[in-house]
């Protein structure tokens, strides 16, 4: 819902994650909710461009390809990594985000470790179907271990009002 503060925990919650020296990367599924962000698609971020390549061709070319190291560099040297607008993510590109990340690090950790943080209201927008890469387009929310890789949920719900470009929360 428009209002409940999201860009500024998201902002504030990257704040002081850079203030106590984390890697941080603010990311979206869109380029307008990048922008936003003064972020990147996640798709950039993470190398997966649309989808088009199997995981283990990706990950080759992450981890050998010379001409795009900073996508290595990146899924390297990242803390923590938000992504926005989940819901139009596709399933199949999440777990290929999970995939790549988990692989380029050699970690057997979810994500290789790094702490994701979502965001966006998963019934809002719908992921576009791609039948020309075999991407139905499914929804996160309805993937069965969706509560494992994303643990922790937390919902707002009220609208706060904004003044004078401050936004008024009280934290109880």
């Amino acid at each position: 819902q428009a209002g409940t503060g999201k860009s500024f925990l998201v902002n504030n919650h990257s704040k002081r994650l850079k203030e106590i020296g984390k890697s941080v990367y603010l990311t979206a599924s869109t380029g307008i909710a990048a922008a936003q962000l003064h972020g990147m698609t996640i798709h950039k971020f993470s190398g997966i461009q649309d989808g088009r390549l199997p995981d283990n061709i990706l990950i080759e070319k992450i981890k050998n390809n010379e001409d795009i190291v900073d996508i290595k560099r990146r899924i390297m040297n990242v803390d923590t990594l938000f992504i926005d607008e989940m819901s139009m993510l596709s399933l199949k590109l999440f777990l290929q985000i999970e995939k790549v990340l988990r692989t380029v690090k050699e970690s057997n950790f979810t994500f290789g470790g790094i702490q994701i943080i979502v965001s966006g209201d998963f019934f809002e927008l719908k992921p576009v179907p791609n039948h020309v890469y075999h991407d139905r387009r499914e929804l996160i929310i309805r993937y069965e271990k969706i509560h494992s890789l994303i643990p922790h949920h937390y919902v707002l719900s009220q609208v706060h009002k904004q003044t004078e470009g401050n936004l008024n929360i009280l934290f109880k």
